[in-house]
């Protein structure tokens, strides 16, 4: 092949194939009697043999798998033969995210590959640091069970919405009534080589674990999943929790009711956030403007924030919740949030814990707390 052919393969003539030669001797004894081709006898190298016996070279022959070279005798491998390549320790074909929604993002073809090359369908797979979920986004692309976590409710919370809108390829299965344990069918292609043609043998079968047979008819999303927290390190003894539970069953729960003396009322007005921009890996500040949800706790326990009150200030119809809630796909209705769509909570009275905590959800769908004590 000239190099123009070798950049351009469609200037190559019609019907050609493209091969390579290779040796046809091997080092050690064996057969190494000379061989006629053409005419011509061609012999190989002292204490080395031909790569297979007589009948198998006179079978190359009649596949015209030989070709001269000089006074060597060498073997035609067609590219057509087996196109692939055994994957090396150089991975010269992957190249870090472009557009990541994390600072560190993996790129989601480095963990495919080390994941087909570790597990099977239905295995279980553990990523410690989750950044913006890739590891559990590919396990889940490729039939594996998942476990993460992370100390950042960002990457959480990111992990979490990818997870969410994230839609696959229907894989067949190879068993269907086993399930996803069973794996899946894969594409396989032939592969000939010198072996199997100078023994007549039928050409191997090499499997494409990265090329499952897909069903066009379906499409799948994420299975379901849980999202736990570690449990706060503010607990109370068990003898204080049955002491104060034998106080109330004395005293008795009292019911709300009207008091001449009013207690007093509170309101919260939200003014902007500080987020972790997860594209920079720096903190920025975010006005009003960005906020798609907020929650309010009027009672805040420091263990689990319980929203009392929930507002939606982008609610308009091209807004950054209308955006969040389409990703999420959930379905809004505006009349039974347009009384909460504003900055500024409704009047509230302030819990036994003198605490309150508000929760923003910003338009990419990242949260952010803060906690304030009432005095």
């Amino acid at each position: 092949m000239t190099p123009e052919e070798k950049k351009n393969p469609n200037l190559l003539p019609q019907n050609s194939k493209v091969f390579a030669s290779l040796p046809l001797h091997s080092q050690g004894a064996g057969f190494n009697e000379p061989f006629l081709l053409n005419g011509k006898e061609y012999k190989i190298p002292y204490s080395r043999h031909w790569t297979t016996d007589y009948e198998g070279l006179k079978r190359l022959e009649k596949s015209k798998r030989l070709i001269e070279s000089g006074t060597v005798l060498r073997y035609k491998l067609y590219f057509n033969d087996f196109s692939l390549q055994q994957l090396t320790t150089t991975w010269s074909d992957t190249s870090p995210e472009f557009f990541k929604d994390y600072v560190v993002q993996t790129s989601t073809k480095v963990i495919e590959r080390c994941l087909l090359m570790t597990t099977d369908p239905g295995d279980l797979c553990l990523d410690i640091t989750c950044g913006s979920g890739t590891t559990a986004y590919v396990a889940e692309q490729w039939g594996r069970r998942w476990i993460t976590c992370d100390t950042s409710r960002v990457a959480i919370t990111l992990a979490k919405q990818r997870l969410m809108t994230a839609l696959f390829d229907y894989y067949e299965l190879a068993y269907p009534q086993e399930g996803v344990g069973s794996g899946f069918r894969y594409k396989t292609v032939p592969h000939i080589t010198l072996k199997s043609i100078a023994n007549n043998e039928p050409p191997g079968q090499e499997t494409l674990y990265d090329q499952p047979f897909v069903d066009n008819s379906r499409a799948r999303v994420t299975g379901p999943f849980i999202v736990e927290a570690v449990p706060a390190p503010m607990v109370k003894p068990l003898d204080v929790i049955a002491s104060e539970t034998k106080q109330s069953k004395k005293k008795g729960i009292a019911s709300p009711s009207a008091r001449n003396d009013q207690p007093t009322q509170y309101q919260v007005e939200v003014l902007g956030f500080d987020y972790y921009n997860t594209k920079t890996g720096n903190i920025e500040s975010g006005g009003t403007d960005k906020i798609a949800m907020w929650m309010l706790d009027t009672d805040y326990d420091g263990r689990s924030l319980f929203p009392r009150q929930v507002f939606f200030p982008m609610a308009g119809e091209k807004d950054g919740w209308s955006r969040l809630a389409k990703n999420l796909k959930a379905v809004i209705d505006e009349e039974l949030i347009e009384a909460y769509r504003g900055n500024t909570s409704l009047p509230f009275e302030i819990g036994d814990n003198r605490r309150i905590a508000v929760k923003i959800v910003d338009d990419r769908g990242i949260e952010s707390l803060k906690i304030l004590e009432v005095e």
